[in-house]
């Protein structure tokens, strides 16, 4: 009855995927950002925006290692792409561990005002050997990054794919309307700072200390600016989610 009753509905969506992209409204889906924007290489090396290196924080360390956490993104919060956060420290770090069970659950912080991090929720663990694959580095090479909005077209078909996925199983109403090389793209992890992004998981994230539902921040793919693998998994991706009130970040893993 449920497989009969999603076909009905899916029959009354416009064939639009522009049409069906509207339905992604902030409150379907709240984002710290409404513009998306991509994540490339800065080679004028002008960027106050960086991915990889180490954290800047105090006491950015990993609860199970007892290492310092990786970074992936490092954001200058008073860029004027991002003022809009309200972010209070001067830098909005992306920080997690792949070595341990620590991104098996949301992994969630905040930064105080001396500039120490403050771990809220933390999956605890053993450290594995040799995972996600040998001589796995501590910290990624820093790259300089801009922010660049991404392409329109593409924009509005992550909205569109992002609703069938999340209101209809087993891909109904994809096939109809993405072929299958579009499909792929728009289904391969990718770097990406607000908007509305590809999920695998349509969970909603709480903030611990309000309650409410954390707004989308970013996603990190696979590979890093400079081509350095994070999991070596083209299909794993690490989402950040914002309490702005809160000044709160979360951080967990998905996959395939």
């Amino acid at each position: 009855m449920g497989f009969v009753r999603s076909l009905i509905q899916l029959a009354k969506l416009p064939k639009s995927r522009a049409a069906i992209a509207q339905r992604v409204t902030p409150d379907y889906f709240p984002r710290a950002l409404e513009t998306a924007y991509g994540i490339a290489l800065d080679n004028a090396g002008s960027s106050a925006h960086q991915m990889g290196g180490k954290p800047s924080w105090k006491n950015a360390d990993c609860p199970n290692c007892q290492k310092p956490l990786q970074r992936f993104l490092s954001l200058d919060a008073s860029a004027p792409e991002l003022v809009s956060l309200g972010w209070s420290a001067p830098r909005l770090e992306l920080l997690l561990c792949w070595e341990c069970p620590l991104g098996q659950d949301t992994f969630t912080y905040r930064v105080n005002a001396a500039n120490e991090l403050e771990i809220l929720h933390a999956q605890r663990g053993e450290p594995e050997t040799d995972f996600p694959y040998e001589n796995y580095p501590r910290w990624f090479a820093e790259a300089r990054v801009n922010l660049e909005p991404l392409d329109s077209e593409l924009d509005i078909d992550l909205r569109a794919h992002f609703y069938l996925g999340k209101e209809f199983e087993d891909g109904l109403g994809v096939d109809e309307r993405f072929d299958i090389h579009r499909h792929m793209k728009i289904s391969t992890p990718r770097h990406q700072v607000g908007g509305v992004p590809f999920l695998f998981d349509w969970s909603e994230t709480l903030c611990p200390c309000c309650g409410n539902r954390m707004e989308f921040l970013a996603t990190v793919a696979d590979r890093t600016v400079v081509g350095e693998a994070i999991v070596d998994n083209d299909y794993v991706q690490s989402v950040a989610y914002l309490c702005r009130r809160c000044q709160v970040v979360s951080m967990r893993q998905e996959c395939d």
